[in-house]
């Protein structure tokens, strides 16, 4: 009779945790899907800023490599190739951003 009793004990020790086991799974699934949202949501946002920096960012590369066509003195010139080459560089990071967020959310082309 002890051994039965203890071993129903067990049993309802063993459902309890199951069921509690089974109700912290829940809570960690809706708490993944909810950081997989907000993700997705920054990352979204993140490149459409990006997409806002790349508009001007334009802009100053291809007038400063106007102004590079044209005749400067050598300290100007080397002014313009320096603000060329910062917006090269900043425009290949901007663009490794774009990938990284279309990498993200699965919108690679």
């Amino acid at each position: 009779l002890a051994i039965k009793s203890l071993l129903n004990r067990l049993v309802d020790e063993i459902k309890e945790q199951t069921m509690e086991l089974a109700q912290a799974n829940k809570s960690l699934a809706e708490a993944n899907k909810k950081i997989v949202r907000q993700s997705e949501s920054q990352l979204r946002n993140f490149a459409m800023m990006s997409h806002e920096i790349r508009t001007p960012l334009n802009c100053i590369v291809g007038l400063s490599n106007l102004l590079l066509h044209s005749d400067l003195e050598p300290s100007i010139r080397e002014n313009i190739e320096m603000i060329t080459g910062s917006g090269d560089l900043l425009l290949a990071v901007v663009d490794d951003v774009l990938d990284y967020s279309k990498l993200a959310t699965g919108k690679v082309e």
